[in-house]
């Protein structure tokens, strides 16, 4: 096999490898979790707050709270993991009833 047809093969194959990569994937995501039906009640706890002031569940009322540990001070995934975050809480509607 020449050069010139070998290259041809190693293109086109690359070529049909990108385009699989890069085709729409047509499957719908599914949950992947544990639903706590009813939630878990917690018992009161203190955290201490991005701005370094304490912060209590009970300040909460018996609202219905999102807690998330993450790391801000990481170099690689974490700003990955909190830009995720971040664009989970914006897609939640927040209507007060």
């Amino acid at each position: 096999m020449g050069f010139r047809r070998a290259f041809l093969l190693t293109a086109f194959i690359s070529l049909i490898g990108l385009a699989a990569g890069c085709a729409p994937f047509n499957s719908a995501y599914t949950f992947k979790g544990n639903q706590l039906d009813p939630p878990m009640d917690l018992p009161d706890f203190e955290l201490m707050t991005d701005e370094g002031q304490p912060f209590r569940l009970s300040d909460n009322g018996g609202e219905l709270t999102l807690v998330y540990f993450g790391y801000t001070f990481c170099p690689d995934v974490c700003p990955l993991t909190m830009a995720d975050v971040k664009q989970a809480l914006a897609g939640m509607l927040c209507v007060p009833q």
